[in-house]
């Protein structure tokens, strides 16, 4: 089950009820967040750069910032390490005054 997540920027629940959260807008981003079981072995990583994921930074809880192709999000979502893989995307400032 994917679990909560803190990243530079966000704390980010995949969770909501028993279902995760996910969105499929890949057209936006090339940035994906990337949950795994465990930590990645050589294989899982290799397999992830056949798909056209580069694995970019490591954030707490088993979860990877990634770059990804555009096209490949219900491939990387069927790996059997995968717990949850979504597209990311920065949140945008707001001015103090919102």
């Amino acid at each position: 089950m994917a679990q909560s997540m803190t990243t530079g920027v966000a704390c980010i629940s995949p969770m909501h009820g028993e279902e995760p959260v996910t969105s499929n807008d890949e057209k936006d981003t090339r940035y994906l967040l990337l949950q795994v079981r465990s930590e990645l072995d050589a294989e899982q990583r290799a397999e992830l750069e056949q798909l056209g994921v580069e694995l970019l930074q490591f954030v707490p809880d088993d979860t990877y910032l990634c770059r990804f192709d555009v096209g490949i999000l219900t491939k990387v979502r069927a790996l059997e390490f995968v717990t949850w893989a979504n597209p990311f995307m920065k949140p945008r400032k707001l001015a103090r005054a919102i």
